[in-house]
């Protein structure tokens, strides 16, 4: 996919989020268990509304440094 989704055409694009967890919720997870990737996780997708398209996804947690990097990755693949 990161080869191929590139200079993509899209004229309109939504984006969301999703929310899951791994191992068990953040609210019953102790420190260690998030240091070691259990607790909330978020699906960021990207869909061309038209097409169904899915041009750029990241699965991480919902912070700026994750909605950043996830928004650049979106913003190369268009063309």
């Amino acid at each position: 996919m990161d080869e191929k989704m590139r200079n993509v055409k899209c004229q309109q694009v939504e984006v969301d989020e999703l929310w899951g967890f791994i191992g068990k919720k953040k609210k019953n997870a102790t420190a260690k268990d998030m240091v070691t990737g259990i607790g909330d996780v978020w699906t960021f997708i990207a869909l061309d509304a038209d097409t169904k398209l899915i041009p750029a996804f990241l699965v991480g947690k919902r912070d700026s440094y994750h909605a950043k990097a996830f928004m650049d990755d979106l913003a190369s693949r268009m063309g």
